[in-house]
């Protein structure tokens, strides 16, 4: 398993979500330079992701507090 850091640029107009960019140089065996976009609140982080050769998207949600 390899990681990798990403730099991100952060901006937030109160009381929006936070909204961030960046860029990664993955190297050649990782797909070369990858570029994120999205935003995230409290409750849901989403992002974009894009190189030369691929694409996507990834989301989280936090999950309803449940009464017990």
């Amino acid at each position: 398993m390899t990681n990798y850091t990403v730099n991100l640029r952060v901006t937030r107009e109160p009381p929006g979500p936070f909204n961030f960019q960046g860029e990664a140089d993955l190297g050649w065996w990782g797909g070369g330079v990858y570029s994120y976009d999205g935003q995230a609140t409290p409750a849901n982080f989403f992002s974009t992701y894009k190189s030369r050769y691929d694409r996507g998207s990834f989301r989280m949600t936090r999950p309803e507090t449940i009464a017990h």
